[in-house]
């Protein structure tokens, strides 16, 4: 992490951070936490102790924590700016918002290769998924997305269209 003093703790089993960072030092700020994969999740918190301890019950696999005080009225911009720096640094991050774009195998990948997401995304070649709406999807009630709905009935293909977006 870059900038004011930075508290580096290890926190490989611990389920409890409390004892290392007291509350008369103040708990608010930008934390990075690493796994034993190397991977790394950058937060924000007002209360880093009681953030801790919900990460910790999704990721057994936590061994490091660094945190930087921060003032809370500077905590969202502190943290997309420590994501951007991580990510041009090429460190695979955990997070999903404010990122770039979630490094890894998405679900997405295992029906469609990501080169050919991206030549979608482009708009090089038309959506490489067959949607079509399912004899359970009913159609939209939005005057405005019923011709979409029509359009997907027209199209035509495997799979409904609840199917494949709920993968999104």
């Amino acid at each position: 992490m870059d900038g004011t003093e930075v508290d580096q703790l290890t926190v490989d089993g611990v389920g409890s951070i409390a004892h290392l960072l007291p509350k008369s030092r103040g708990r608010c700020g930008i934390y990075e936490l690493t796994s034993a994969d190397g991977e790394r999740y950058v937060g924000q918190a007002v209360d880093v102790v009681a953030r801790f301890g919900m990460h910790r019950r999704k990721w057994h696999d936590i061994v490091e924590i660094a945190f930087r005080r921060v003032p809370r009225d500077r905590l969202d911009d502190e943290e997309r700016e420590q994501i951007r720096r991580r990510e041009s640094a090429g460190v695979r991050l955990r997070n999903v918002v404010h990122t770039a774009g979630r490094l890894g195998a998405a679900e997405l990948d295992r029906v469609l290769p990501p080169p050919r997401q991206q030549r979608w995304l482009a708009g090089h070649e038309p959506c490489p998924i067959p949607l079509a709406l399912g004899e359970g999807d009913p159609p939209s009630r939005d005057p405005r997305r019923a011709e979409g709905d029509l359009e997907l009935r027209r199209w035509g293909g495997g799979g409904s269209a609840h199917d494949v977006l709920r993968w999104t």
